[in-house]
C-alpha cells in the first residue's frame, strides 16, 4: 500500500507524439537517396517547362481580345493591383512566346506569381505551350517632368532659354535675390 506522500510514477512516461517537419536522417545512405530523388524531380520539372517554337504562329487579334479578357476578370476579382500592370504595360508576341514589359521588379514578382494567368491565356489562345517572359525597362525621366522649385532653378532655366538674360545681368550687374 502506498502512502499519500509517495508520488506514484509511471515507468512509462506518454511520449510526445507531435511530429516535427524535419526528421533526422537515419543514415548517410537516406540523404544521399532523398538528394538523387530531389535532383531527378528537378530535372522533371525543367523537361515540362515548354521551349521557344518558331513553327507556332499566334493570332494577335486573338492574344489581344484573350488579354483583354484576362483584365477584364481580374477587375472583376477587383485585383486592382494586377489590372494596373496587365493595363499599362505594353507586350509584344513573338511565336510561341509573349513579352509583359513592366516598369519595376515589384511588378514583375507579382505576375510571376499569378500562375493562373498563363494557364487561362493558354487555354483561350489554344497554344498549349505560351511562355510568358517579363521583361523589366525603367521609365525614363521626361525633361519637363521636372519642375523649377528654387529661384536658382528658375534662374538656370531661364538663361538656357536665353542666353542674352545673362549678358543682361552682367552688363547692368543685377543679381537675383535669393
Amino acid at each position: 500500500m502506498k502512502t499519500e506522500n509517495q508520488a506514484q510514477t509511471n515507468p512509462n512516461p506518454p511520449q510526445n507524439k507531435a511530429k516535427s517537419r524535419f526528421a533526422i536522417p537515419k543514415s548517410l545512405d537516406s540523404v544521399i537517396f532523398q538528394q538523387e530523388e530531389k535532383s531527378q524531380h528537378e530535372e522533371e520539372v525543367e523537361e515540362g517547362i515548354p521551349a521557344y517554337d518558331e513553327s507556332v504562329n499566334i493570332d494577335p487579334a486573338l492574344f489581344a481580345q484573350a488579354y483583354d479578357e484576362l483584365v477584364a476578370q481580374f477587375r472583376d476579382e477587383q485585383r486592382t493591383s494586377l489590372v494596373s500592370i496587365l493595363g499599362k504595360n505594353k507586350f509584344s508576341l513573338d511565336h510561341n512566346r509573349f513579352v509583359v514589359i513592366v516598369h519595376n521588379e515589384v511588378s514583375k514578382k507579382q505576375l510571376e506569381r499569378e500562375r493562373d494567368m498563363i494557364l487561362f491565356l493558354r487555354q483561350k489562345t489554344g497554344v498549349p505551350n505560351l511562355i510568358m517572359e517579363i521583361e523589366i525597362r525603367e521609365i525614363e525621366a521626361n525633361a519637363l517632368d521636372k519642375l523649377p522649385y528654387t529661384n536658382e532653378e528658375r534662374l538656370k532655366i531661364m538663361e538656357e532659354k536665353n542666353p542674352k538674360l545673362k549678358a543682361f545681368m552682367q552688363r547692368f550687374s543685377t543679381q537675383m535675390k535669393y
